[in-house]
């Protein structure tokens, strides 16, 4: 529970941005429920491993669990409360991938969301779709961002600068709508 705390307050933890923190805490979260008081210099290789095998119906998070108890025991390491990190080298669960909605679905979306005068949620799908980025960057998509036929992002997780081509479908459903406020949506 200490570790967790102090890594919390920690410069490294600090400098992510704001969704890798969110995702960072939800681990951190159930690693501290399940491992509050026990004593981080007995975690083991071995404890590592059965906690990513516990959760390899989700691979993905049963790696990312992985992740986040290496960057704790590096902390524990930086702190020196432990002399290496247990969990360096565990190999990553491979799992299937995620498959694209079918037209049929994307369909029904589409429609549902014009029945329903769900405008802002079509947005949010025609802008995620169309330019094929997060939905937080598409959240801080602004229309100074668009130029018609491309949009300006800064990606939260990487800073990085992109300059992304916008297909005709999304530069016309773009073109369609009032230009409300500040944000796309």
């Amino acid at each position: 529970g200490a570790l967790v705390v102090s890594y919390y307050k920690s410069p490294e933890f600090n400098k992510l941005s704001d969704g890798t923190k969110a995702n960072y805490r939800r681990h951190c979260e159930v690693i501290r429920e399940k491992n509050g008081i026990k004593d981080v210099r007995r975690f083991r290789r071995k404890h590592a491993i059965a906690a990513r095998d516990a959760l390899q119906e989700t691979w993905s998070k049963a790696n990312e669990r992985i992740a986040v108890q290496s960057i704790l025991c590096k902390h524990a390491v930086d702190l020196e409360w432990i002399d290496r990190n247990p969990v360096v080298d565990i190999s990553k669960l491979s799992g299937g991938s995620y498959e694209a909605w079918p037209d049929v679905k994307l369909l029904a979306f589409e429609r549902y969301c014009l029945t329903n005068d769900l405008t802002t949620a079509l947005t949010a799908f025609e802008v995620a779709i169309g330019t094929g980025q997060r939905i937080g960057d598409c959240a801080k998509m602004a229309w100074d961002d668009f130029d018609g036929e491309f949009m300006n992002v800064i990606l939260d997780k990487t800073k990085a600068k992109l300059r992304v081509y916008c297909p005709e479908r999304l530069q016309q459903y773009l073109g369609s709508l009032p230009r409300k406020g500040r944000h796309i949506f």
